[in-house]
């Protein structure tokens, strides 16, 4: 396998992208990892974080697409990691640095295997 050497781009998802990242959701590469109430609530994120709606954490992930070239091939959702005394997720946070959390998922199959 050859591995990319072409520079990702990553973009804040916009509505104009929401065809495209729910069109992988089916994609069989996909589903196997996001359905059912998972899919439900990344799809109410997604919707909310278009709508720009973030009252209050009403959307809890920063939505990204990734693109090689001018082609959108994955789909990345961040959120910001703050300690919480025991939360499962505090053995990763560094006092005084940023931690983030990452999902990400090459959608276009025509990128998988690709070394991206």
């Amino acid at each position: 396998m050859k591995l990319n050497t072409k520079p990702i781009k990553f973009y804040a998802v916009e509505a104009k992208h929401k065809p495209t990242i729910i069109n992988w959701f089916s994609q069989s590469h996909v589903i196997e990892f996001y359905y059912g109430d998972g899919l439900k609530n990344t799809l109410d994120n997604l919707e909310l974080y278009c709508q720009g709606i973030n009252n209050n954490g009403r959307y809890s992930f920063d939505h990204w697409i990734a693109y090689l070239d001018d082609d959108p091939f994955g789909f990345l959702m961040t959120s910001p990691v703050e300690p919480s005394d025991g939360g499962e997720l505090d053995k990763w946070c560094i006092e005084g640095k940023k931690t983030s959390t990452l999902d990400l998922l090459i959608g276009n199959p025509k990128y998988l295997g690709k070394g991206l």
